[in-house]
């Protein structure tokens, strides 16, 4: 892949995730304003990133979701299952990608030498906000220990429906059809084929295509 095919992906990826974190707020009813704003975000993305319309996002949706004085390293309930949560994530991506064949050392954008984990730091990115939502919905119960509820509904995340291709189905399959999607991205060098998961209302029905 070439830099500049790898800087079209990486915004596609993070349009997907700017997206996906709008929609989080929708969901959890935030004014339309601000998830509008977030909108404008992703409309903003340019090849690689170069205006670091990602992180301007994040402390926009931050904020909006967790309230003005989160902080997102802190030691805290919050940061915790967020930090759980993001590792099931990448796991379950890392796996898929090795699945198909891809050395998860070598990123689109990170590009850290002693990280094995590259290229699955780049395509969970997207996904995160499927851990967001969870964490905001079960905020109130949550300690800085996570109980083995907590754990288990955490590593639940990747059986919880999501929206791909008009079509409802879990995450678990999503992400496959997702690298998939970036193999076949890859061999037609056309970065818009990439396929990115859309986080739904898990009590929403789907269109008229059904589930998977």
């Amino acid at each position: 892949m070439s830099d500049e095919f790898k800087a079209e992906i990486w915004q596609m990826i993070i349009q997907g995730k700017i997206r996906n974190q709008a929609r989080v707020m929708d969901l959890r009813r935030i004014p339309r304003e601000k998830s509008g704003r977030m909108l404008r975000f992703a409309e903003e993305v340019i090849p690689g990133d170069q205006g670091n319309r990602e992180g301007v996002a994040a402390k926009w949706y931050f904020r909006a979701i967790y309230g003005s004085a989160f902080i997102r390293r802190a030691d805290d309930a919050i940061n915790a299952a967020l930090n759980y949560g993001y590792a099931i994530i990448r796991s379950a991506v890392g796996k898929t990608l090795t699945a198909y064949g891809y050395n998860c050392v070598i990123g689109l954008h990170h590009i850290n030498e002693n990280n094995p984990f590259n290229l699955a730091d780049d395509m969970m990115e997207p996904l995160r906000p499927m851990v967001d939502f969870w964490v905001d919905q079960n905020s109130e119960d949550l300690t800085n220990t996570l109980s083995q509820d907590n754990r288990r509904e955490l590593v639940n995340l990747i059986n919880q429906p999501v929206r791909q291709d008009n079509k409802r189905m879990s995450l678990r399959n999503a992400i496959d059809r997702y690298v998939s999607s970036l193999t076949t991205a890859i061999e037609r060098q056309n970065p818009k084929l990439i396929k990115i998961p859309l986080v739904i209302d898990t009590d929403a029905q789907m269109g008229d295509k059904g589930d998977e």
